[in-house]
């Protein structure tokens, strides 16, 4: 009787090993489930973690380029002040090519006024000539009217002046020019005359173009003078403009503020651009920093349900293994 209640409770507990069979198995699948879980959350925490340095080194990065973009501003137009004031400066219409010119032009005017000083002295001494050749003319006339007073006395024994009208008799005292050789002729006496009237438009000629081109100088150095000013402040006359290392001293310095002004400008480019960069990191973090929580919160959620699952399917086995006479159903 005894064993045949041992068989029978023996018997009785066969599908019991069947189950506890099939909770093992369940166990097994929750526990691999549960490492998965576990592996995945850690990942999770792990790149969250990571994003959250990111997060923290951009934002402290974003706030020290806080000012990038009025930086931007401020140095874009101080480099194209600077440009502008090497260009007005130095360029193909600039100060210095200006100074160029007007050298030249003072070159020609001063060749100018050497020609118009000779054709000065040429009509002065062309008119000499003249005034003396046209004395001796009259005075030749003279000569001439005093020999035919002469002739008229020895022929008639008066004679008439034609000019004022005066009586001369034979015998009174008188005196009449004499005339003298190799005095000019009319004919070459006006030839001198306009010889000198050709000298002297000449000279008048060039007078006014030397005056001309003095008038265009001076307000061509007027002009350029009052560029200069509104970039050089300290040139206060033209000869302070044209004085020795006054302009190269002024394009040094300008293409030094041009390139420092460049180089600001370059950083203050890739300051903005790196702002505008760290803008998109910060933004696409934050929502991968989300993102990661909310998987983060589901992996736990999912974690802590599988981990009950186990508690539940441990318990169930260790009930079942008190019950069961024999360690497996092999033994039974």
């Amino acid at each position: 009787q005894e064993i045949t209640r041992g068989c029978s409770m023996v018997k009785e507990s066969l599908p019991d090993y069947d189950r506890l069979a099939e909770i093992t198995a369940q166990l097994a699948s929750s526990t691999a489930e549960a490492d998965a879980i576990r592996t995945r959350l850690n990942a999770v925490t792990q790149r969250k973690a990571a994003c959250d340095q990111l997060l923290e080194e951009a934002q402290h990065e974003y706030t020290a380029l806080a000012s990038a973009k009025l930086d931007l501003l401020k140095t874009e137009a101080k480099y194209a002040a600077a440009k502008d004031n090497t260009t007005r400066l130095t360029g193909e219409n600039g100060i210095t090519a200006g100074v160029e010119i007007l050298c030249e032009r003072i070159r020609f005017l001063d060749a100018e006024q050497v020609q118009l000083d000779s054709l000065t002295a040429t009509a002065a001494s062309s008119e000499q000539v003249w005034h003396e050749a046209y004395q001796a003319f009259i005075g030749g006339q003279a000569g001439i009217l005093g020999a035919a007073l002469e002739a008229d006395l020895r022929e008639k024994g008066e004679a008439v002046c034609p000019v004022c009208g005066s009586v001369f008799h034979a015998g009174q005292a008188h005196r009449f020019a004499e005339s003298r050789e190799g005095l000019p002729a009319q004919d070459e006496v006006e030839e001198m005359k306009q010889a000198f009237s050709r000298c002297e438009q000449a000279r008048s000629e060039k007078a006014q173009k030397v005056a001309s081109l003095r008038q265009e100088l001076e307000i061509r150095k007027q002009n350029l003078l009052e560029r200069t000013q509104a970039i050089l402040p300290d040139c206060g006359s033209w000869e302070t403009l044209l004085s020795a290392g006054f302009l190269p001293d002024a394009v040094y310095r300008f293409t030094q503020a041009e390139a420092e002004a460049k180089a600001a400008y370059e950083t203050a480019l890739r300051n903005a651009a790196r702002q505008q960069e760290l803008e998109s990191t910060l933004s696409e973090t934050r929502l991968e920093i989300d993102r990661l929580s909310e998987q983060a919160e589901a992996e736990r959620v999912q974690l802590y349900e599988t981990d009950s699952r186990l508690s539940t399917l441990t318990a169930s086995c260790s009930a079942l293994r008190a019950r069961l006479p024999f360690a497996s159903r092999a033994e039974a």
